[in-house]
């Protein structure tokens, strides 16, 4: 019974956030487009945009690029290891991130 009444509270947290967030961002929608990361998002895989894509995204707005990648690390003494994603960001998202 515990763990029903758990689950029942943490999902009722997680809808409440949510719900929070979202009607937070409604209000303050210029601000949320920092938290966020923008109006839209187009993902790539293994490929970047071509010239007529990019050209299609441009005529809306600012367009930045952010390349992901998996990678392994692990301490200079090689006993941990850990799978970690890499991001790289153009200048645009640097410059627009707090």
């Amino acid at each position: 019974m515990r763990v029903f009444l758990a689950c029942l509270v943490l999902g009722v947290t997680a809808i409440a956030g949510i719900g929070s967030l979202a009607a937070r961002c409604r209000r303050h929608q210029s601000r949320c487009e920092d938290l966020l990361g923008g109006d839209a998002e187009a993902r790539l895989t293994l490929r970047p945009a071509d010239t007529a894509e990019r050209a299609f995204l441009s005529e809306t707005g600012q367009v930045s690029e952010i390349a992901t990648m998996r990678a392994m690390v692990r301490t200079p003494n090689g006993d941990r290891r850990s799978l970690i994603e890499l991001k790289a960001v153009d200048p645009a998202t640097r410059s627009t991130a707090p």
